[in-house]
């Protein structure tokens, strides 16, 4: 499973993380060349969702005569940068669309051209925002910025909280690129409370003046967690850029086409990118394969782009790539909520049609790379269509959901060093819900929350009987646990999938994956492949490599982030080497 599920999934047991609560970012991030423009301008505004503040930059710029271009800077957002489509600046308007994320705003500009106002549309949405004509971004240094760490088991958050200058106080995580959040403050004498409404959130500590520290407890629906929160000097509360040195960068020996291709079956088109040698005779090419989760076409994480990193590193050597956002993500339509993995399967099958039909592709010598669920994904296309040359399964599991659920959370709480009593806690909880998950018929989300307050209520504190936040939560596990794609999920075996397979499959998986346990899955997968009767097939064991096929320590999710590489080299040599044994 990919990190994103994970969290999602970690709301059953360690619902206090902020991943699974904070809202999608509006797509992802491209940046708009940098040219001297002939005429510019910039307009500053702030969206209110009610309780989170989106602050947005419009800038604007034209060459003498031409159209105008642009691009939106998302201030709570990491100040990730989205180019605008579709953009119109006249004198009474000023209209533009988000492509990655069906984000559009349509406004008019007043008498005075310094103001429009208008109405942002995103998601079922609609919200009034204004913007205003400015010369600079207006100085937002805060009142006061508190800033601290939560260790929270699966990642590290650095997190702030800050006055502005009118009173009102405002959350961010700054490790999620995510802020905005309204918060609500309160002292009395030496107690500090700060409260985050959206987040269903709530810290309390002492101030301790001489040492400009206030030093507490961040409680989180079932959880509650040490954070020292340290008062600033800096006016901006941002996180540093990590590195990531594998990150691609241009010029690009190579071709790069933005495409789309359609699912006839589901209604929808598919956005991503094709990488592809330039050279004369008709190449090899892979469909990349997401793991679970809305994904972008890079299957960006903790400022990773593994599938970014793949598909630079094959099409340099000779092999064409497909990349593509998930449906209902970036620039792709469709819904996330409603499908399962086999839906995911038919937008692959649908990327593998568009491929054959591309000219300097040779259709026979199309194979699939799958990244966790993606792994499972491509083993039910390639089963069902023998013109597949290959499958590499990266990270795929060989038992059902419901196995793995069970297998990762403990396995992650243990690399955390969370007390066992504590582990042993989190499982029987895990159980119960999976459990209630599994009836048929399968109850409504309000009755199997009636059933799982009931049925955990043993394992509760008194405070965590006594917190609204418990049921709401319990509730939102039950809306994922009652989804298509869960109760998919937790019953399929991909094992009855890979038993059926004809083609040559290199499986990988990482000693230290804990969300992929080597132990329990590559058992089940070799023995699945010796049935299908295929000898091409290869199996490998990696040391000391996680989830991500990152060179780690522990296997910790926490390293995800810390980690500065994003796939070992090593690994990128194995798989093309392999590629290229079995398509020349």
């Amino acid at each position: 499973m990919c990190i994103r599920r994970l969290v999602k999934i970690h709301l059953l047991v360690l619902p206090w993380l902020l991943a699974g609560l904070l809202a999608a970012p509006l797509g992802s991030q491209t940046a708009v060349p940098n040219t001297a423009p002939a005429e510019s301008e910039t307009w500053f505004g702030t969206l209110d969702a009610d309780l989170r503040h989106f602050r947005f930059a419009l800038e604007l710029q034209r060459e003498a005569g031409g159209p105008w271009a642009g691009e939106l800077l998302s201030l709570d957002e990491g100040e990730r940068r989205f180019p605008l489509a579709q953009l119109v600046r006249t004198d009474e308007h000023l209209n533009f669309e988000i492509a990655a994320s069906g984000a559009r705003f349509e406004g008019q500009v007043d008498a005075s051209a310094q103001r429009v106002s208008g109405t942002w549309r995103q998601r079922n949405a609609e919200l009034e925002l204004a913007f205003e004509r400015v010369a600079s971004l207006p100085d937002e240094e805060p009142l006061a910025l508190w800033t601290g760490q939560i260790n929270a088991v699966i990642q590290k958050l650095d997190v702030a909280f800050r006055q502005l200058k009118n009173g009102e106080w405002r959350f961010d995580s700054l490790s999620q690129k995510a802020g905005g959040f309204v918060a609500t403050h309160q002292r009395e004498g030496q107690q500090i409370t700060l409260e985050v409404p959206a987040l269903q959130a709530k810290f309390s500590g002492t101030l301790h003046a001489e040492s400009n520290e206030i030093v507490g407890k961040w409680q989180q629906n079932f959880i509650s967690l040490d954070l020292t929160l340290h008062e600033s000097q800096s006016n901006r509360s941002k996180m540093p850029q990590p590195h990531r040195p594998q990150t691609p960068q241009p010029p690009f020996p190579y071709a790069v086409r933005e495409v789309e291709f359609a699912n006839p079956q589901a209604g929808i088109r598919l956005s991503g990118t094709l990488t592809q040698p330039e050279v004369a005779e008709p190449v090899p090419a892979l469909v990349l394969i997401s793991g679970s989760g809305p994904q972008d076409r890079n299957e960006t994480i903790a400022d990773h782009q593994p599938f970014w990193v793949l598909a630079d590193h094959f099409t340099r050597r000779g092999i064409a790539v497909l990349r593509f956002d998930d449906r209902g993500v970036g620039g792709s339509q469709g819904a996330q909520e409603s499908a399962t993995s086999l839906d995911f399967a038919n937008d692959v099958r649908a990327a593998v049609r568009f491929l054959r039909e591309q000219p300097g592709i040779d259709p026979e010598r199309i194979g699939l790379c799958g990244h966790s669920e993606g792994a499972a994904i491509g083993s039910l296309v390639a089963v069902d269509d023998s013109r597949i040359a290959l499958l590499i399964m990266m990270a795929g599991a060989g038992v059902s959901g419901e196995r793995i659920l069970m297998s990762q959370s403990k396995l992650v709480l243990q690399a955390a060093d969370v007390p066992a009593e504590e582990i042993e806690r989190q499982s029987q909880m895990q159980r119960i819900l999976i459990d209630l998950a599994k009836q048929q018929p399968l109850p409504s989300v309000e009755e199997y929350t009636r059933q799982a307050v009931q049925a955990l209520a043993p394992l509760l504190s008194d405070e965590e009987k006594s917190t609204a936040r418990g049921e709401a939560m319990i509730r939102a596990s039950a809306a994922q646990l009652t989804s298509p794609w869960f109760q998919f999920f937790l019953a399929y075996d991909p094992s009855t999938t890979l038993e059926r397979l004809r083609c040559p499959v290199l499986v990988l998986v990482g000693e230290k994956d804990l969300q992929v346990d080597p132990e329990l899955n590559l058992p089940p997968i070799t023995a699945a492949l010796e049935r299908a009767g295929s000898a091409d097939h290869r199996v490998e064991r990696l040391p000391n490599l996680n989830h991500l096929f990152q060179n780690c320590r522990t296997g910790g999710l926490t390293e995800y982030q810390e980690l500065e590489e994003t796939i070992h080299p090593p690994v990128l040599k194995l798989m093309t080497d392999w590629i290229l044994a079995q398509v020349n």
